[in-house]
């Protein structure tokens, strides 16, 4: 919903909220300049799942993911309305909507009207009972989350700003009062000091919460208005999520990837709203292990790569060699010799043929490792429009060009000028380890119908279907 209409209603209170929140400059259960591990979601819920309006049970059915509020609507009575009040669908097809009249202009706005202003107080109701920590929005810092309440008892996690916990129960330490919270996998003890609450942390969950829509059928036709008759740019696959950009009657826009929007018949799809959560120490100790494994196996499979291309060379330089000595023999010698020059050279345009093929066994050490690599930032690495690293985040064309620059491989650094990089292959012959244009989008394929890409800010990186979208070119980059 902070892309919605009510957020300028509300950005006067949050503009106060904001001037007042941030005045704690050092806490005394504060490690601060520690870098945040990468973002993590939370699930919002309803309070009642019997809120979901007639009509509406798309926007009505709110996921809930969190077990100790056992006055939230659960995952399965969501999934259950959700199921009552969506046709059946054949299978592999795309949903379509329901044929029904189309409303007047002045009763299709009047209807959007209403159900706008019930969503909106219904979208409340996701935002109370949760706090965030008293720190500068764009910091590295994070309060510490403790065993029991006590500042020497055992720090169990982080919560680093903009994240977001739910409050369990309120108890008294020995130096003031403490929240026992919970976010993410980590449950423990903040002091209350050091956190946000009451109406100025429901304004902070509006803004730092990312509403999204899940796709509730097999698959479902992308639009390109909000419109049964407008053009279907894409399908969409069950379970996957999108970030919500508005609403219009009976259609909901989302953000597909960086270059992709869309209208989706809201029947067929669940909204969450999600955000960062806490990080636990055995979570961060298994982030940073996680990163060293990744470069050191990458630095491996690249030296590796390097051994077979010397082996390579050795090999071709070897075979000049002999057939130069030949050349001091007889004409005889020089005959046979060419025909095993000939004899050689269609063996390699056998391989050659035998690896264009789209097969598991054609893919070479070096596409497996780069697939593994790049594979290896899924729900890890942060979508940052214009950035330029693997650890604090990067855009599409970014990721393309870090993952392949390991291996030696350079790309330009814009999707549209690497949709000229290397040879275009079909979609036959595509191998892991090519790319795949999208126009204003670029990925990587793995392998089995599927992609590796930074979609957009809300999704990071992820994986999805190949044909989510109809490519423009494929290109092999590696060059084997």
């Amino acid at each position: 919903m902070s892309r919605l209409s009510n957020k300028i209603i509300r950005a006067g209170a949050i503009g106060i909220a904001a001037a007042m929140m941030f005045t704690t400059v050092a806490y005394a259960d504060e490690v601060p300049e520690m870098a945040g591990v990468a973002s993590y979601e939370m699930t919002g819920s309803a309070e009642s799942s019997e809120e979901a309006l007639p009509g509406e049970a798309g926007i009505a059915a709110w996921l809930s993911e969190d077990e100790s509020d056992q006055e939230m609507a659960t995952p399965q009575e969501a999934e259950v309305s959700q199921e009552e009040q969506t046709p059946a669908e054949e299978a592999a097809v795309p949903a379509e909507e329901a044929t029904t009249p189309a409303p007047t202009q002045e009763e299709g706005e009047h209807a959007s009207v209403i159900a706008l202003e019930k969503r909106r107080a219904k979208y409340d109701n996701l935002y109370k009972n949760y706090v965030f920590p008293d720190l500068e929005p764009d910091s590295d810092s994070y309060i510490n989350v403790r065993e029991k309440a006590s500042a020497d008892s055992e720090l169990v996690g982080k919560l680093y700003a903009k994240t977001a916990a739910r409050v369990l129960e309120k108890v008294d330490g020995d130096d003031g009062p403490w929240f026992k919270i919970q976010s993410g996998s980590v449950t423990g003890y903040v002091k209350a000091f050091y956190c946000i609450t009451g109406s100025t942390a429901e304004e902070l969950a509006k803004s730092y919460g990312d509403l999204m829509a899940v796709i509730k059928t097999e698959s479902l036709r992308l639009r390109a208005k909000a419109s049964l008759e407008s053009d279907q740019i894409a399908i969409l696959s069950e379970d996957d999520s999108y970030p919500v950009l508005g609403e219009e009657g009976a259609f909901v826009k989302v953000q597909v990837d960086e270059d992709l929007e869309g209208y989706v018949l809201e029947e067929y799809i669940t909204l969450k709203v999600i955000f960062k959560k806490a990080v636990s120490i055995e979570e961060e100790r298994a982030a940073i292990q996680r990163e060293i494994d990744r470069e050191r196996e990458a630095e491996e499979a690249r030296r590796e790569a390097e051994r077979e291309r010397e082996e390579d060379n050795d090999d071709n330089n070897s075979g000049n060699n002999n057939s130069g000595n030949n050349n001091s023999g007889n004409n005889g010698n020089n005959n046979k010799d060419k025909d095993k020059e000939k004899e050689k050279e269609k063996e390699k345009e056998k391989e050659k043929e035998k690896e264009s093929k789209p097969s598991s066994g054609s893919t070479s050490s070096t596409r497996a490792a780069i697939v593994r690599y790049a594979m290896s930032f899924v729900g890890e690495l942060q979508y940052v429009y214009g950035g330029n690293s693997l650890k604090t985040g990067t855009d599409c064309s970014g990721f393309t060009k870090l993952i392949y620059a390991k291996w030696g491989i350079t790309l330009p650094r814009s999707s549209r000028s690497q949709q000229y990089a290397g040879r275009a292959v079909s979609a036959s012959n595509m191998r892991p380890g090519d790319i795949i244009y999208y126009g204003g989008h670029v990925a990587i394929y793995i392998g089995d119908g599927m992609i590796v890409h930074a979609a957009n800010r809300q999704t990071d990186v992820k994986i999805s279907r190949w044909n989510y979208r109809s490519p423009i070119t494929i290109r092999n980059v590696i060059g084997d």
